[in-house]
C-alpha cells in the first residue's frame, strides 16, 4: 500500500522507498500528483487538471499537463520502478485502482470522527490520541496559493483544533494535567491565538499547584490575543482567570465547564455538514484565521419563505441538494431554523457569496423543471464573518 504523508510535510512511501518532496523539486509536478491522489476515484481532464494548477491562468500557461505529468512520471520510476501509478489516455488521467492509497489526512478526520461519536471515555481518549499522531504540521502549508490546496489546508487546521479541545476535556473529565500539559503545549506550536488552549494549559498549572506558570501563561494568552487578534477581553480566559484566583485563596474551587466541539457529523472530505453547535465552533475558528491572515470571509443565510409543502413535499430536499452542488470543498453549513441554512465560506467576499447564491437558485430553478420562483421563494442574505449579526 501507498502511504502518503501531507500533514507537515510531504512524502510519499512504498515497499521502504521514500519519495520526498525534493525529490519532485517542481511545483506544478507535485501539485499535480497530489492533486491526482486526493481525487483518485475519479477520471480527469486535461481542462480539470489545468484549472486545479493554474486557476484562471490555465488556458495561457506556458506548459501543457501532459509535459508535468510525463515529467513527474520519470521521476516516479526513478524512485519505485515499473510501477503505474496513473493511467493516462485519450487525455484522460486515473489513479490506478491498484495502487491502495493510505493517506493521512483521510486517517486523521476518520479517528476523529470516530473519537467523537464514540460513547466510552477511555476509547474516545485513545482515539482522539491517534489522530493527532497523524498530526505533524498543517496540510502542505507553502502550496497554500493554490485554491483547492489553501481550503484543505483551513479545513484540517480547523479539525486539529477541534481535536485538541475534545481531547483536553476529556483529559480534565479523567484528571490527566500531565497529558493536558503536554498536549497544550504541542498545540500551541500550531495553533498559538487559541485562547481556549490556553485555558486548558493554565488550567492544568492550577490543578498542578504550578501557579507562577499558570500566571506567566495567562499574561502570555493575553498579550498574543491583544496583538495578534486585536482582541483586549477573552471570555474564557477571564473565565480561567477566576478560577485561578480561587484556588490560589481556596482549594475548593469550582470546576470550570469548557465549552468543545461535541461531534464531526461527516467525515468525508467535501461540503461539510454539521449541527448548529458545531457551525459556531468553526464559525469562532474562522474569525480566528480571517484575523490573523488579514482574509475575507463570509456567512450566508438561505432563507425559504412560505410554499405549499403539501403540493411539493421533495422541495427542501432538493433545495438542500443544490446548495450541496454549490458549494466547495471544505464549506460548512448547518440548518439555522426551520427551512433557513447557514453557510460558512472561507476565502470568500460579498462578491462571491452572492455568485454561489446564484448557482444555488440556477440549480435549483434552472436544473429542474417542476420548481420556479412562484412555487418556492429563496432569499440570501451574506455578511463578513468579523461583522455578522446573522448567529445572534
Amino acid at each position: 500500500m501507498l502511504t502518503v504523508s501531507t500533514l507537515g510535510r510531504f512524502h510519499m512511501m512504498l515497499d521502504g522507498k521514500v519519495l520526498k518532496e525534493k525529490d519532485i523539486d517542481d511545483r506544478d509536478e507535485l501539485r499535480l500528483l497530489l492533486f491526482l491522489i486526493l481525487n483518485r476515484k475519479k477520471r480527469l481532464m486535461d481542462v480539470q487538471l489545468s484549472i486545479a494548477l493554474w486557476n484562471q491562468d490555465a488556458f495561457s500557461s506556458s506548459r501543457t499537463i501532459e509535459e508535468i505529468f510525463n515529467s513527474l512520471q520519470t521521476k516516479l520510476k526513478n524512485k519505485f520502478g515499473d510501477i503505474i501509478f496513473v493511467i493516462h489516455k485519450n487525455n484522460i488521467y486515473k489513479w490506478n485502482d491498484e495502487i491502495k492509497v493510505n493517506f493521512d489526512g483521510e486517517q486523521f478526520g476518520k479517528l476523529v470522527t470516530e473519537a467523537l461519536s464514540e460513547c466510552d471515555l477511555q476509547s474516545a481518549i485513545e482515539m482522539y490520541e491517534r489522530a493527532l499522531t497523524f498530526y505533524k504540521g498543517d496540510f502542505m502549508p507553502e502550496y497554500i496559493d493554490t485554491s483547492w490546496i489553501s481550503i484543505r489546508n483551513s479545513f484540517y487546521h480547523n479539525l486539529f483544533v477541534s481535536a485538541v479541545r475534545g481531547l483536553a476535556e476529556y483529559y480534565c473529565i479523567t484528571e490527566q494535567y500531565e497529558e493536558i500539559e503536554e498536549l497544550c503545549h504541542s498545540a500551541l506550536l500550531i495553533e498559538n491565538s487559541d485562547d481556549l488552549l490556553y485555558g486548558y494549559l493554565i488550567k492544568a498549572y492550577v490543578r498542578k499547584g504550578s501557579i507562577s506558570l499558570a500566571m506567566e501563561c495567562y499574561e502570555q494568552a493575553k498579550i498574543v490575543m491583544e496583538q495578534k487578534m486585536k482582541i483586549k477581553t477573552s471570555g474564557i480566559l477571564d473565565k480561567v482567570y477566576k478560577e485561578f484566583i480561587v484556588t490560589n485563596k481556596d482549594e475548593t474551587s469550582k470546576e470550570i465547564s469548557m465549552e468543545y466541539i461535541e461531534a464531526l457529523e461527516n467525515q468525508d472530505i467535501g461540503v461539510f455538514e454539521c449541527s448548529y453547535p458545531i457551525f459556531r465552533e468553526m464559525y469562532k475558528i474562522e474569525v480566528t484565521e480571517s484575523i490573523r491572515y488579514k482574509r475575507e470571509s463570509q456567512v450566508l443565510l438561505v432563507k425559504v419563505e412560505e410554499f405549499d409543502e403539501n403540493l411539493y413535499p421533495n422541495a427542501i430536499t432538493d433545495l438542500e441538494q443544490a446548495i450541496r452542488e454549490s458549494l466547495r470543498e471544505g464549506d460548512v453549513i448547518s440548518t439555522f431554523k426551520k427551512n433557513q441554512y447557514i453557510i460558512l465560506l472561507s476565502r470568500c467576499n460579498y462578491e462571491q457569496s452572492m455568485l454561489v447564491a446564484n448557482r444555488i437558485l440556477s440549480r435549483l430553478y434552472n436544473d429542474d423543471p417542476w420548481y420556479s420562483e412562484s412555487i418556492i421563494k429563496i432569499s440570501f442574505e451574506s455578511q463578513s464573518v468579523n461583522e455578522t449579526n446573522l448567529l445572534d
